[in-house]
């Protein structure tokens, strides 16, 4: 199990759930939405660098629907708490 703040997550392979310890609810983390928690782990990232390093370590198509799914789970990140985005 991982500790990460307010969240725990407990991972079985590619997928987990993270608990959020502050509101208690429960979140599904597809494999998509746990390399990118885990990819992030404290560090800003662009939403580029975290597209190419998708794309580079997961082998995945870097066309406009992956690309829209990338922004999609992103901001579901975001929204649950896991992701925060800094403004410039």
């Amino acid at each position: 199990m991982e500790e990460g703040g307010r969240f725990l997550i407990k991972t079985w392979g590619d997928e987990a759930v993270a608990y959020d310890l502050l509101s208690g609810d429960t979140h599904f983390l597809d494999p998509l939405s746990l390399a990118i928690t885990r990819y992030l782990s404290g560090t800003a990232r662009s939403g580029e660098e975290i597209a190419d390093h998708l794309a580079s370590n997961f082998d995945l198509p870097t066309d406009e629907h992956s690309l829209d799914y990338l922004h999609a789970t992103l901001s579901r990140l975001e929204a649950i708490g896991l992701l925060v985005v800094k403004s410039a």
